[in-house]
Order: structure tokens, then sequence, then C-alpha cells
């Protein structure tokens, strides 16, 4: 059982909160979810997605910049509220 799999069981509302987001960002944030196997940057992600869906819901926008590479990872940086 995957990571995302264990979550969404517990949790059976969390897909159907999935689609506040629009239909190209609810796949992304699902592959992703569903990739990740280290459990600290999973919670992570569930957390950053779960705060996405408070702020969607309240009708404020978070955009996100492009990856920058950073050594041999590409690190994400961090979305500003809109």
């Amino acid at each position: 059982m995957t990571l995302y799999e264990e979550y969404v069981s517990g949790w059976k509302e969390f897909e159907a909160r999935l689609y506040t987001f629009n239909e190209n960002t609810r796949k992304k944030v699902v592959n992703r979810l569903r990739k990740e196997t280290d459990r600290m940057n999973f919670l992570s992600l569930i957390t950053e997605v779960n705060f996405s869906l408070l702020c969607t819901q309240n009708a404020v926008s978070i955009e996100y910049e492009k990856n920058i590479k950073q050594g041999i990872k590409n690190r994400r940086q961090t979305g500003r509220l809109i």
C-alpha cells in the first residue's frame, strides 16, 4: 500500500476535496502524492495540498515559481498568496 493509499483510506473525503482544483492541477497533485515514498516528504506535501485547498475555498490564489536547479536536485520555491 502506498502512502497515498494509506492516507486516503483514513480520510475518504480527501479525494473529493481535490476536485476543488482544476483538472490539470488535480492530476499533478495526485501523481506527485502517489510517487512519494518518504513519509516525511509525503506529510509535507499533504500539508501543502491541504493549505492550498483551504486557500482555494476562501478565494485566495497561490502562485508557484518555476523549479530552481540546486546541486543535483531541483527545488521548488515556496508559493506566494495572491
